[in-house]
């Protein structure tokens, strides 16, 4: 992402709704699947909001590449390391978690496959990955230049590749349903008339934002019941068999 992208990320991930609410649904998913967690490696840590949440599990290390975002994490004093995912060398060490949150859909990763299956390596006997990306190509906009995302996900896809690389799917899932429809009505009739620079992660009026986020709430209280069909992200939890 350009750094005006990870300055915003930085300054609005524990305020904007959509940050906060990834943070419900991973809860959601983790408390219904998991009962013991010690360490935990997330890769693609970003600017490290999702990084400190995790701590409520268990330990955590952060894997990110861009120097500034490693910088800006350590703000929150989470433990990052400065390095790429994708040639990632960890030793003999072992973790129960490993999370992999808007990471794939990125110019980047080169090969998806490959990414999912080096995460693979990184669990231990039974471990788990949890992963959050995009979804639907049809919604790709200037929001996805900005981040520099190059693709985008139905859940089948993600899945197939899982079961391929010796993973048993737990829970899957679309996410942000029920603010769906706002945002094909943005991303695919206004994003088209007005052109943009910039992502869709922005302040906002409070009052917005916090109505959005309560709806959102509601929703992660479902979703761990139930699965949705549509929605502008996708969820899938896995375990190493």
């Amino acid at each position: 992402m350009d750094k005006k992208e990870y300055q915003k990320m930085y300054e609005l991930e524990d305020s904007h709704f959509w940050f906060l609410a990834k943070r419900y649904f991973v809860d959601s998913v983790l408390s219904a699947h998991v009962k013991k967690i010690d360490n935990i490696l997330d890769l693609g840590s970003g600017t490290g909001g999702m990084t400190k949440f995790l701590e409520k599990f268990g330990r955590v290390t952060g894997v990110e590449k861009n120097k500034l975002a490693v910088s800006l994490s350590k703000k929150r004093q989470v433990h990052v390391l400065n390095d790429n995912i994708q040639n990632l060398k960890l030793g003999s060490k072992k973790f129960d978690l490993v999370t992999i949150f808007d990471v794939l859909y990125h110019k980047d990763i080169k090969d998806v496959s490959n990414m999912l299956k080096n995460s693979y390596g990184f669990l231990k006997t039974n471990g788990l990955v949890l992963i959050t990306d995009s979804a639907f190509n049809f919604l790709k906009s200037s929001h996805d230049n900005a981040v520099h995302g190059v693709r985008r996900f139905r859940l089948n896809e993600i899945e197939k590749i899982l079961i391929e690389n010796d993973f048993a799917i737990l829970k899957k899932s679309y996410i942000y349903f029920f603010i769906f429809p706002i945002i094909f009505i943005k991303r695919f009739i206004f994003d088209k008339l007005i052109h943009n620079s910039s992502s869709d992660v922005s302040d906002m009026p409070n009052l917005i934002n916090l109505l959005i986020l309560k709806i959102l709430y509601i929703e992660s209280k479902l979703f761990r019941y139930l699965s949705f069909p549509v929605g502008s992200s996708i969820l899938i939890l896995a375990r190493k068999k």
